[in-house]
């Protein structure tokens, strides 16, 4: 990853202790989740001491499926990073769903690129297409583009609800991508100011997978 900001690798493994001691105050605590969400966005490229300390946080708060709601706790950095890392994961685990596949191809058939979106969808429909999205989301979190990453995000979700009642007619198991779509932009709309209009996502469009009037 270029541009790497030189706090990223920053994971002080006395704090850790400290915090799993529970002998941290208030502010240490919020200074560890700071740290903490410089350097997710990193994952595999973490060195093996930093990434043993946040295996470390993660067990300390509940395990890895509480690490992220833990960090929802803190305003600022932390709690943007959890709300794009959820997004990430969405974009992730639908992105080789035959029915979002089609409902996709469909969408860019008539716009290839929706949602100001030219220069981040790679230019094929495949597999890769939505996940390639959420790649760039964390790269931009990790070069410290905090607003970029957000922007992106929220261009994401948009096209998403574009393409989550037609997803939904075509297989039943991308039925819940329309209410997971609405619950994640109405978390990520309030911590994001969009460089563009991206429209909003309508309760009415995602209901019950109907479709867009």
């Amino acid at each position: 990853m270029d541009e790497v900001p030189g706090t990223a690798f920053d994971l002080d493994p006395d704090l850790v202790a400290a915090f799993c001691a529970g002998t941290l105050d208030v502010e240490e605590v919020a200074r560890l989740a700071d740290q903490v969400s410089r350097v997710l966005p990193f994952g595999r490229e973490l060195p093996i001491p930093l990434a043993a300390s946040l295996v470390r946080v993660a067990e300390c708060v509940g395990g890895d499926e509480a690490l992220l709601p833990w960090l929802d706790g803190f305003p600022g950095r932390p709690r943007l990073t959890a709300r794009l890392f959820r997004v990430i994961d969405v974009l992730d685990r639908y992105s080789a769903a035959a029915g979002v596949l089609e409902a996709l191809g469909e969408l860019r058939a008539r716009d290839p690129f929706p949602h100001g979106l030219a220069g981040h969808l790679v230019p094929d429909t495949a597999s890769y297409t939505l996940s390639s999205l959420g790649e760039e989301i964390q790269e931009l979190l990790g070069r410290d583009r905090l607003a970029d990453a957000g922007n992106l995000a929220l261009r994401a979700l948009a096209l998403l609800s574009d393409i989550a009642p037609r997803a939904a007619e075509l297989d039943r198991h991308a039925a819940d991508l329309g209410p997971a779509v609405r619950n994640l932009w109405d978390r990520l709309r309030p911590l994001v100011e969009p460089d563009r209009p991206v429209g909003t996502v309508s309760p009415d469009h995602l209901d019950d997978g109907g479709r867009a009037g």
